[in-house]
């Protein structure tokens, strides 16, 4: 899975927004040429994404 899957998931029953991330093994790849920044939460970094924050 993607850390940047985790800013559009939540819990169905209760709506938790963020779910917390369990990390049990890292494959590392190639990064991409143009990342696209998360809008509400960053599950790479654990934090929330800031509204100020330019995404370019």
């Amino acid at each position: 899975m993607k850390y940047r899957l985790m800013d559009l998931l939540a819990c169905p029953i209760c709506k938790k927004f963020p779910l917390e991330l369990k990390v049990f093994t890292e494959s590392e790849i190639q990064p991409p040429k143009k990342i696209n920044r998360c809008e509400l939460y960053c599950a790479y970094h654990n934090i929330e994404v800031s509204s100020n924050v330019s995404t370019e």
